[in-house]
């Protein structure tokens, strides 16, 4: 499985991330880390849109083959992910970040 993913929280910044991250991988499936903010879950509801969605729980069952992280400078902004992710892809994804990555943030190639 192949999937995009950003920070705890998802805001419509990473929202949007995820979309145009989704551009480039179509294949791609979108894995929430935490919660949505309020104003995301709401704004998915009245537009109806569906995701291509993946949940944290049916992830962990998953054998990962490359993962995108977006909009989240630190893998501890990733929760539960970030450790699936530490643990099953490292050094198949890749990080897009506008702005700069915590120190000790893994850092991989593009797949």
């Amino acid at each position: 499985m192949r999937i995009i993913t950003s920070h705890l929280g998802a805001d419509f910044d990473a929202l949007g991330a995820m979309a145009g991250a989704r551009l480039l991988d179509p294949a791609a499936r979108l894995v929430f880390a935490g919660s949505q903010e309020v104003a995301v879950r709401r704004f998915l509801d009245a537009e109806r849109i569906r995701l291509p969605e993946v949940r944290v729980r049916d992830l962990r069952r998953a054998r990962l083959e490359a993962a995108i992280v977006v909009d989240c400078s630190s893998a501890r902004r990733l929760g539960e992910v970030g450790e699936l992710l530490l643990a099953q892809a490292a050094g198949r994804g890749a990080v897009h970040d506008d702005g700069r990555l915590e120190a000790g943030t893994p850092q991989v190639a593009h797949p």
